[in-house]
């Protein structure tokens, strides 16, 4: 099996690594749940008790400050949401960098897309950002997290540009103590991802189109997709076969030579990893995928897995570091598709990345969740 060039190590960063898997090692999830949103949720959204809401909280993401990658935005965005549940105010979600999110992911229970001049547009008058100062109040997070959110921000449209999970900011404000009590289920961090994100996405036609295209329609189906309206030949047929997938970050490599230099995955994890997923395929006849961002580690799946492997050749990019590229775009439109993928495999690997650890969240699965760590695979736990 040829190996890629993998980065130069960081022995700093090795490290560090080494030691946070020895604070894992050990530890085991249980088997995962569906989850089928638990009463200490928030009840599923109602638009006719939000009728006489006249204020909003946008979630922005565009061109004007970095956004961070895909599971950044989605930690963030989705904590906003769960924000505006609580304070009683109209959630909308604006993501145009690198484009349009809402080219792949449409409003499922929430009609978060706002409408033509239905908002005033942003200003550092009624923008919170975590990317500089705001001269709206001193400490906006820090106002946050104490009292009424309408005395410190009472503009009828409240932009939030973030990057991080806010979700303590209301859950640990003496003010909503008794909502927070009474929605303790916010505290799991994948029961809260798993309610929230599907209260407010759905694939697009689009993105289901090509999720069949690369799938086939059986396997779509098989998933509880809806299918598109197109008869699509797909590259690969996974019927009722099984897919067995993992994310490998590698960080700074000659495909994103943009990242930062940290050390996710070595070329010491890869034999193990690929092993594991070998042993996976019971019946030999599964199909393998593989989400990674350096290209050297697809030549190696290529190699290892043959014929079984699925490579539908989604451009490598860094959607926030990138977002200038002329296909930024089309890496935008294969961050998606890897991650969606990857919440429907039958058996997941991750690594520890924001981006396939919501992939895990967005599961509606009962099969445990497995992560690849300083040269071993094991029971993901949060």
């Amino acid at each position: 099996m040829t190996k890629p060039a993998f980065p130069t190590k960081n022995v700093y960063l090795a490290q560090s690594r080494t030691n946070n898997s020895r604070q894992w090692k050990g530890k085991h999830r249980k088997p995962g749940i569906i989850v089928k949103f638990p009463q200490n949720l928030p009840p599923s959204f109602n638009s006719s008790s939000y009728k006489n809401v006249t204020k909003y909280l946008c979630y922005l993401c565009d061109s004007n400050s970095m956004c961070g990658g895909l599971g950044d935005r989605q930690r963030a965005l989705t904590s906003v949401y769960i924000w505006s549940r609580i304070i009683q105010r109209k959630f909308k979600l604006i993501m145009t960098s690198p484009c349009n999110l809402s080219d792949f992911y449409v409003p499922n229970k929430v009609d978060w897309l706002p409408e033509a001049n239905e908002l005033e547009p942003p200003s550092v008058n009624n923008t919170i950002s975590t990317y500089g100062y705001n001269p709206m109040v001193k400490d906006p997070w820090s106002m946050s997290r104490q009292g009424d959110f309408e005395k410190y921000f009472p503009n009828k449209v409240i932009y939030v540009r973030t990057n991080s999970d806010l979700i303590y900011h209301v859950t640990d404000n003496k003010f909503y103590a008794d909502i927070a009590r009474q929605w303790s289920g916010l505290r799991d961090l994948r029961s809260r991802f798993f309610w929230s994100w599907h209260e407010l996405m759905k694939p697009s036609t689009n993105l289901t189109s090509r999720l069949q295209s690369i799938l086939g329609s059986e396997f779509i189906k098989r998933k509880g997709l809806d299918l598109s309206l197109d008869d699509i030949t797909p590259l690969f047929s996974v019927g009722n076969k099984s897919l067995i997938c993992a994310h490998v970050r590698v960080g700074k490599n000659p495909s994103n030579p943009k990242d930062e230099p940290f050390i996710a995955i070595t070329d010491e994890d890869i034999p193990k990893l690929f092993d594991f997923m070998k042993k996976k395929d019971t019946n030999s006849s599964a199909y393998f995928f593989i989400a990674t961002d350096y290209i050297g580690v697809r030549r190696q799946a290529q190699n290892f897995f043959g014929t079984q492997y699925i490579d539908y050749g989604g451009l490598i990019s860094l959607i926030d570091r990138q977002r200038g590229d002329k296909n930024s775009c089309q890496g935008f439109e294969s961050a998606l598709l890897d991650q969606a993928i990857l919440s429907l495999c039958d058996v997941l690997v991750i690594s520890r990345s924001g981006f396939s650890i919501k992939a895990a969240h967005m599961r509606n699965s009962t099969a445990p969740v497995y992560v690849i760590d300083n040269k071993e695979v094991s029971v993901f736990e949060e």
